[in-house]
């Protein structure tokens, strides 16, 4: 049966990951890189596999021009939280009660950290059900507005540092047909995603993982972009399709 060849770069994202949870990594962003049906997908499926087995906390979508758009974070950070996976929990909810099941302590976490996030999780985990509505951020959701994108923002790095003091390393972000990326039809919209990603890229309770087509056009773009503003991105470039091709013959023949 002729499979594909990924083990490289499953060694080397697995070396990435425990350096992350280890506090020693200096790179939380990296892009894999591939043509239509040469593993992007499949590495996906097993980065989620190894994430539940080891516990690691991890959130998977798709990125595109529309819901999936990293401009409007506001409109995405809500979904993300609420469908948030830790073992077999699912939901920042979940999480919170169930996985890490000290209440004590995540209320000793809420005072320390003056934000909006904290507040409302100190509020939910003290019996106010009310809060667990607002604590993914769902009202943040509209309109389109820069208060609403940083409230947002605020939520998934707290979400995240919660999970790093009970020594999680944070979240893992993976992200599915990242050159989407480049799908937003104004300039701005475009400037807001790259400086959205620039900045979890420089979060270290943040792991980024994104997959890409190979050669668009969109993906070099987007790539190019990310380099200019220093987000330190590593590329795991699954292998050539021409030699996939020969050594598929070679073994058939």
């Amino acid at each position: 049966m002729i499979t594909v060849a990924t083990d490289a770069a499953e060694s080397v994202l697995a070396k990435h990951h425990t350096a992350w949870l280890e506090g020693s990594s200096r790179s939380n962003m990296a892009f894999i890189l591939g043509d239509w049906g040469f593993g992007k997908s499949h590495i996906r499926m097993l980065l989620v596999d190894s994430f539940h087995g080891r516990k690691i906390p991890y959130v998977s979508d798709h990125v595109d021009g529309k819901s999936g758009s990293l401009a409007h974070l506001h409109r995405n950070v809500p979904r993300w939280l609420e469908s948030l996976h830790l073992g077999p929990y699912t939901g920042i909810r979940s999480v919170v009660e169930d996985a890490l099941n000290d209440p004590s302590r995540v209320r000793d976490w809420c005072r320390k950290h003056n934000t909006w996030f904290a507040w409302q999780l100190g509020n939910a985990v003290r019996g106010m059900e009310w809060a667990w509505d607002l604590v993914p951020g769902h009202q943040f959701q509209f309109p389109d507005s820069s208060f609403n994108h940083m409230k947002a923002l605020e939520a998934l790095l707290g979400s995240a540092a919660l999970l790093a003091s009970f020594s999680k390393g944070g979240i893992v972000l993976l992200l599915d047909e990242a050159e989407n990326v480049s799908r937003q039809h104004d300039i701005r919209g475009r400037r807001k995603t790259y400086d959205t990603l620039g900045r979890l890229a420089k979060v270290s309770h943040l792991l980024v993982r994104a997959s890409a087509y190979r050669h668009g056009e969109r993906s070099q773009r987007m790539l190019d972009k990310l380099d200019a503003i220093g987000a330190g991105v590593r590329q795991h470039d699954l292998f050539n399709p021409r030699g996939y091709y020969a050594a598929a013959e070679r073994r058939v023949g």
